[in-house]
């Protein structure tokens, strides 16, 4: 029997004699994978059946039997004929599973991926299989680069770097089709994003500080007006002192500052005194001697505040 191709309607036909009782055969299949309604035609000297069948991948390799009963006066005679089919289909994906290698880490594994971050030094092995019919040639790519490594179905990248970032195929082709699968790698280098971030939080700081600065200095400025605004407030309502307060602040000067020495300084109530000069009359008589003039004095005494002497 011809091979065929998936998806594709194929005709299977099982024919046998007529039978010499003249009564026609009993023709039924086996092995399809779901119920079939055949057509049975009938010609001078043959009896055919005929089955319309679209196969999947899944047939190829399949079993299928045709079995002819002859009926006749004494007993059936049984006939059977088996055939496999073949199936030719494009490729299919089965799985992809990678493995990662980090030098601090312990291996991990991952599967049906499509975006991969690593870091740069790491190492990943990634595996794919894939089947069809016939047998699909399988290869790695990247752009219009091809891997040509061994096992082809294998990708191997030891000790990444940045610019091994890209996208990655991959691909089977026979001569039914072609299916590819692929993955986003990203590759980072962890010391540049160090390098960055510091740089980002050192021009953070630049920026930041004179902020800080201009701020605390507009706060100063401001409370410093607030400050002297309250004391002109202040001031404001003070009350300006009248002539006679003044008056009375310089008599209590000149009282404090004439204070006797004998006077108790315990903190006893300022008092004025008072003092009574007496002058002797000149002698009216021009003829007395000269030495019997008698000098001019005065005497100051002291009184009480009533005018008396004391």
């Amino acid at each position: 029997m011809d091979t065929m191709t998936a998806g594709m309607s194929t005709i299977i036909t099982c024919a046998t004699l007529g039978g010499c009782s003249r009564m026609p055969p009993n023709i039924t299949w086996v092995g399809f994978p779901k119920p079939i309604k055949p057509h049975v035609h009938l010609n001078e000297t043959h009896y055919t059946s005929v089955v319309d069948f679209s196969p999947s991948p899944e047939d190829n390799n399949r079993n299928i039997t045709c079995m002819v009963n002859y009926i006749n006066e004494t007993k059936p005679v049984p006939r059977q004929d088996t055939v496999q089919l073949k199936v030719m289909f494009e490729p299919q994906m089965k799985w992809c599973k990678g493995f990662h290698f980090r030098s601090n880490i312990s291996q991990q594994n991952f599967t049906n991926f499509s975006q991969l971050d690593v870091q740069k030094g790491d190492s990943i092995v990634i595996r794919c299989r894939a089947t069809g019919n016939p047998s699909p040639n399988m290869t790695w790519v990247k752009g219009s680069k091809d891997f040509q490594q061994q096992p082809p179905n294998v990708l191997k990248l030891y000790d990444l770097k940045v610019e091994d970032s890209g996208t990655y195929t991959f691909q089977a082709t026979n001569k039914v089709g072609v299916n590819k699968t692929s993955f986003e790698l990203s590759v980072k280098d962890t010391t540049l994003i160090f390098i960055v971030t510091g740089v980002l939080i050192v021009l953070g700081l630049i920026v930041l500080i004179p902020g800080i600065i201009l701020a605390s200095k507009r706060y100063q400025r401001k409370r410093k007006t607030i400050t002297d605004s309250k004391a002109v407030n202040t001031l404001t309502n003070v009350k300006k002192p009248s002539t006679l307060d003044l008056a009375a602040q310089e008599v209590n000067g000149v009282a404090s500052k004439s204070r006797s020495p004998h006077e108790s300084v315990d903190g006893d109530p300022e008092e004025i005194h008072y003092a009574t000069l007496r002058f002797n009359v000149p002698n009216p008589n021009p003829d007395v001697a000269a030495e019997d003039i008698q000098t001019d004095y005065a005497e100051i005494c002291p009184s009480n505040s009533q005018g008396k002497e004391a």
